[in-house]
C-alpha cells in the first residue's frame, strides 16, 4: 500500500523535543486513535552522522511490532 503520511494524522500537541526530532501526539484521521509521533529531521540526522542511531532506533521498534503499544 502507499504507507502513512503526516497528513494522515491531527497534530494535537508537542510531547517531547530530542536530539534530532520531536515526539507529539497526533490523532488518526482514519480511526481517531491517538498516537506518539516522532517526527526526525533528515538533514541534521545526515549532517551529524547519525543514521546509524535511526536504523539502530528503527531495528528496535520493529521487534517490539507485537506489543499492543506499539506500531
Amino acid at each position: 500500500g502507499p504507507g502513512l503520511s503526516r497528513s494522515n494524522f491531527m497534530f494535537l500537541n508537542t510531547l517531547g523535543q530530542g536530539a534530532y526530532g520531536q515526539v507529539y501526539l497526533v490523532e488518526s484521521k482514519n480511526t481517531g486513535i491517538k498516537y506518539a509521533l516522532k517526527v526526525l529531521e533528515k538533514n541534521h540526522i545526515i549532517r551529524y552522522d547519525k543514521i546509524d542511531n535511526v536504523f539502530r532506533e528503527r531495528n528496535i521498534g520493529e521487534e517490539l511490532s507485537g506489543h499492543p503499544n506499539i506500531v
